[in-house]
């Protein structure tokens, strides 16, 4: 046996060579496939939870007051404050109060359905800063939606 007859022809090399080309491109194919369906599905998922967010309703609470003031102030954290003040239907759930405190000065406001305000005009909810919310100056655990306002509260929105 000598040392020649383990090479293969030439022809056969070639074949060999065009196979190990043809699997490196399958090989990229696939990997270009599967991260632009990655890409899809992330884009998806935010435009989908954008979308919710803008829809989401807020449980309806009875009504026993015809109108009242309620004073919602936003405070980023970085001395820009916004503040609200308007006669709202009462009792009133704080996050409605919030959101039409938003709409009124052009503000995107994400709220979860947990009740977590999540961002303010594109100040988003960080590892060391968050949105807490206060009731006439009490810091409040309860859901933003739970919590009823009524005639006088002021509901303050604080990025800490």
């Amino acid at each position: 046996m000598n040392a020649m007859d383990n090479i293969p022809p030439v022809g056969e090399q070639n074949r060999l060579q065009a196979l190990f080309e043809k699997k490196s491109v399958q090989w990229f194919l696939l990997i270009a496939v599967f991260f632009g369906t990655v890409v899809v599905l992330f884009v998806s998922n935010d435009r989908f939870a954008n979308d919710f967010y803008s829809y989401m309703t807020f449980p309806a609470l009875k009504q026993k007051e015809i109108s009242t003031r309620v004073l919602v102030t936003i405070d980023f954290g970085n001395g820009k404050k916004r503040a609200f003040e308007g006669s709202v239907a009462s009792p009133l759930a704080a996050g409605q109060a919030l959101r039409l405190a938003s709409k009124a000065g052009g503000m995107a406001l994400k709220i979860t359905l947990a009740g977590d305000v999540t961002e303010i005009e594109k100040v988003r909810n960080q590892s060391d800063k968050r949105w807490h919310w206060y009731l006439n100056g009490r810091a409040e655990s309860r859901s933003i939606l739970d919590a009823a306002v009524r005639g006088g509260d002021k509901v303050l929105v604080k990025y800490e």
